[in-house]
């Protein structure tokens, strides 16, 4: 929806918007002219300042909880999978304890917020945001790919992150430390939710 809505401000044409009453349009058209002094300038005025502002004031999007949970599925197999392994292998129940906090921080605090972050840097650098010049049409594809490689580096780069703390906290086999690694994993998600909320 917002792509739309700035892709229809880019090539906005006040001639193809009417009103269904005559008296309003003749209204709304000499006000137009009064305050931008004539129907192209406030064109102009919807393309570039208006489209601009709107672009840095619409939130970026964030992903719903359905996507979320679709997402993290694969994950949250593979760790129940492990799990399982691990019991069946005899381990104590202070170690299988570590390791389901550890899983939940990994996937919860740490994969969900990158998926999420994912989302919200493609639509900060998609080129319909970028753009700020109604002369310039579009970014060229190696500025494209360019920040399309970068958004892809920080997002693993945050998952490799993760995986090597999670690897750490497994190896010490304190169960504080796996308790503490879950509650400041979940505060990224937590901080998340929050603004999505007061928004």
């Amino acid at each position: 929806e917002k792509t739309q809505l700035m892709e229809d401000l880019k090539s906005f044409d006040l001639e193809k918007v009417s009103c269904v009453s005559d008296f309003d349009n003749a209204f709304i058209h000499g006000a137009i002219d009064s305050w931008y002094g004539s129907k192209e300038a406030f064109t102009q005025f919807v393309r570039g300042p208006l489209r601009e502002e709107l672009c840095d004031l619409l939130p970026s999007p964030h992903l719903s909880w359905t996507y979320v949970a679709f997402m993290v599925s694969s994950a949250v197999s593979y760790r129940l999978e492990l799990l399982l392994s691990i019991s069946r292998a005899g381990a104590d129940a202070d170690v299988l304890l570590i390791y389901v906090l550890v899983s939940a921080g990994l996937v919860f605090g740490w994969l969900w917020p990158s998926f999420n972050g994912l989302f919200f840097l493609c639509d900060k650098t998609c080129t319909i945001c970028t753009t700020r010049s109604s002369s310039i049409s579009s970014k060229t594809w190696l500025l494209d790919w360019g920040k399309t490689f970068v958004v892809a580096i920080v997002f693993a780069g945050s998952l490799i992150v993760a995986e090597a703390l999670s690897i750490f906290v497994l190896q010490s086999q304190n169960l504080w430390i796996g308790i503490g690694y879950l509650a400041t994993s979940l505060l990224l998600p937590y901080y998340i939710w929050g603004r999505r909320v007061c928004c």
